[in-house]
């Protein structure tokens, strides 16, 4: 709807914590697209999908009288649309000061399959691997990362081996995760290099884990052992490609 292109920049309340649940904003449009409704918010605690992290489900209330379930949320041009539909006859006004719910276990999940990923990329930089992280997916249904570079096949079974140990080494650790909004020219002091899709002279949040720094705009949890025991299942090599996927508990409870 064309009411979006003049909304402003939703502010990221998830970037500054992933562990804030809900949380107060102000109406700033709603829209129907494609028989879906939208609403756009001042500011939001929903992550959206994107960066391989699904998005957050939850609800938004005004008062007693309105109800919106959030079933999907996408950022479009910095703006976050939440999209779902209203539980209630009465809707939102434009200026409505409404309050936000996230699904709270799926948040965490989340996080903590992210993290998983990065402390993945930790796990290759400690055994000195000849690879370099290209995507990662972090859904629950198969996550992985996959990397550049390739590693013979008759040496795959001893390297399963290696990571797991490795991470089962990681995991135990409490230290904490950093998430830094950086310069850009201190990002490729940070992270060894500075990413050439990050836009030029625009600061870019950093995520560290256990001296592993890289550009990332997902949840993630606060402290390494919160992820739980992450566990390789198994590897694809393809093109120039090697692909790490790797499952964690889904019920462990994260002591916050």
């Amino acid at each position: 709807g064309e009411i979006l292109e003049f909304a402003k920049m939703t502010d990221f309340v998830f970037w500054d914590d992933s562990y804030i649940f809900e949380g107060d904003a102000q109406v700033e449009s709603i829209d129907t697209i494609d028989d879906v409704v939208v609403v756009t918010l001042d500011r939001t605690v929903f992550h959206p999908q994107g960066g391989g992290q699904p998005y957050d489900t939850g609800e938004i209330t005004f008062g007693d009288d309105v109800t919106f379930q959030v079933q999907d949320v996408r950022k479009v041009n910095n703006i976050v649309q939440h999209k779902g539909t209203f539980l209630t006859d009465a809707t939102f006004q434009l200026g409505d000061m409404v309050h936000l719910s996230i699904n709270k276990t799926r948040r965490l999940l989340n996080a903590r399959l992210h993290s998983a990923g990065h402390l993945l990329d930790v796990a290759v930089s400690n055994l000195n691997l000849p690879l370099s992280p290209g995507k990662g997916f972090h859904f629950p249904e198969s996550p992985y990362v996959e990397y550049k570079g390739k590693i013979p096949a008759e040496e795959r079974e001893d390297l399963k081996v290696q990571l797991q140990n490795q991470l089962d080494t990681i995991t135990n650790q409490p230290d904490a995760v950093s998430v830094v909004m950086t310069p850009y020219d201190q990002i490729a002091n940070a992270c060894g290099s500075c990413p050439p899709y990050l836009p030029e002279g625009q600061p870019a949040r950093i995520v560290s884990m256990l001296g592993v720094a890289c550009p990332c705009g997902g949840t993630h949890v606060k402290k390494v052992d919160h992820v739980g025991r992450i566990v390789v299942s198994k590897f694809r090599a393809r093109k120039g490609t090697f692909r790490i996927s790797y499952q964690i508990e889904h019920d462990y409870n994260v002591d916050l």
